[in-house]
């Protein structure tokens, strides 16, 4: 955390929610307020909540979300498609 604060590298968190994105965010930004954040997320549509955990995480100080997508590569063409028409927008 604090190399890649004193670098401005960023730091990248694997699939963490939104409480924990918040509290790394606040403790990366207190080290250096220019450092980047990017949080993966999984992308199912056919799972509930996916424009929620996004709003959250961008919300928690994430600059940058990281979109994992499972299954055929033709479902994941269509859940981030999907992604793109309604969750992108959304976020400002």
């Amino acid at each position: 955390l604090r190399a890649s604060a004193r670098l401005a590298a960023g730091n990248l968190l694997w699939l963490a929610e939104p409480d924990e994105a918040r509290r790394f965010a606040g403790s990366l930004r207190a080290l250096n307020p220019k450092a980047r954040l990017a949080v993966s997320m999984r992308v199912d549509f056919g799972q509930p909540g996916v424009l929620e955990k996004a709003r959250g995480l961008a919300e928690a100080g994430a600059d940058r979300l990281l979109l994992v997508c499972a299954g055929t590569a033709e479902a994941a063409v269509q859940d981030l498609d999907r992604f793109a028409e309604v969750v992108r927008p959304a976020l400002g």
